[in-house]
């Protein structure tokens, strides 16, 4: 599966697209199947992409992964898949797909986390049709990484001993803003101390730091961490220290929600409040809280007054957090659990009741 075209970026010289299309030619040479290539790169630029690139703009910190398994992983290559006569596609990812009870109603198809923890991926699944269980299957989910490398060794296969790949899979190994100033312009601006208001130091682009991110101000007597962002104003907002009360909020006002599970979905229009677990990044321990639909709230929540973000959307659920969370980050995707089965998701429009303005 070909998404993004390095050969068109300036000055790249880091090829891994090449490489894992070297690496699925060993392997299928091992297995003796034949390899086909599928070509997304105009639908990844236009579905993914060009998305990921708006959202910067706005100041916020989007997750591109869950938009590519969207729309590219379980859409367009599952109608690849079909058209060349396909009934299944078997990823690698770590999940699981069962028959499960759910809330005293029939079994029904849901999606499971995968046994091993540490790589559980149903975080990045989250955005997927629900529709597409049917056509998909997850060897690797009932499996731990260190056994399906161990199996991986056992076939001779070539790719075992290859080191997992990490981070936004257009990037890389890159420096994430020596990449994205290829395609964004740059937006100068200040450091302000949230304690005292006073500017601090000059940033030299503020999309290029996210909620919870360390400064990266030398000279300073304490480390100082990114707790707010206004950019109508230029102001990327610190405070000292990783546990300042501006890191940490006890609600997060999110957009329209996801469904996985079609029990949690009912249960949640018919009373408006759902209890749940929620993860807001990959491998966060999920935390205890729950959902409540806009309409039912009085009086009706507001944003951080320190994160003003241009052209945001309106927010219509608000998640109650049992313990405040940390870095509730405005478009980031948050996702939400019953225990192991993973029944829905939705973007952060923005952190709400931060512990700083309480």
């Amino acid at each position: 599966m070909r998404n993004w075209d390095e050969a068109e970026e300036k000055g790249n010289s880091n090829c891994s697209i090449e490489e894992d299309f070297r690496e699925a030619t060993r392997v299928c040479a091992s297995l003796g199947i034949q390899l086909l290539e599928a070509n997304f790169v105009p639908r990844y630029w236009d579905d993914v992409f060009t998305k990921f690139l708006d959202k910067l703009k706005m100041g916020a910190t989007p997750n591109p992964d869950l938009d590519c398994n969207k729309y590219i992983k379980f859409s367009a290559f599952l109608d690849f898949a079909a058209s060349r006569g396909f009934d299944k596609v078997a990823t690698g990812h770590y999940a699981r797909i069962a028959q499960r009870s759910v809330l005293g109603h029939q079994p029904t198809t849901v999606m499971l986390q995968g046994v091993d923890n540490d790589k559980d991926q149903t975080y990045f699944l989250a955005s997927i049709d629900p529709g597409v269980f049917s056509k998909v299957l997850f060897p690797l989910g009932t499996l731990t990484k260190a056994e399906v490398r161990s199996i991986a060794e056992s076939e001779g296969l070539p790719p075992a001993s290859r080191k997992s790949s990490t981070g936004i899979c257009f990037i890389g190994k890159r420096v994430f803003d020596d990449f994205i100033s290829d395609y964004i312009d740059t937006i100068p601006g200040r450091f302000v101390d949230i304690d005292t208001g006073k500017t601090i130091g000059p940033c030299s682009n503020i999309l290029g730091y996210t909620y919870g991110q360390r400064s990266k101000m030398a000279g300073l007597s304490n480390k100082t961490y990114v707790v707010g962002k206004d950019i109508d104003n230029r102001i990327l907002y610190v405070g000292r220290g990783r546990n300042h009360p501006a890191l940490y909020t006890t609600k997060a006002l999110i957009g329209e929600v996801h469904w996985l599970s079609e029990p949690h979905k009912r249960e949640f229009e018919e009373t408006g409040s759902l209890s749940c677990q929620s993860k807001a990044r990959y491998r966060q321990k999920q935390a205890e809280c729950v959902l409540k639909t806009r309409s039912l709230l009085d009086p009706v929540p507001k944003g951080s007054k320190y994160w003003s973000l241009e052209g945001y959307h309106t927010w219509v659920n608000v998640l109650e957090f049992k313990m405040p969370a940390f870095a509730i980050t405005p478009e980031q995707f948050v996702v939400l659990y019953d225990n192991d089965i993973c029944i829905a998701s939705a973007s952060i429009v923005s952190p709400c009741e931060i512990m700083f303005e309480l």
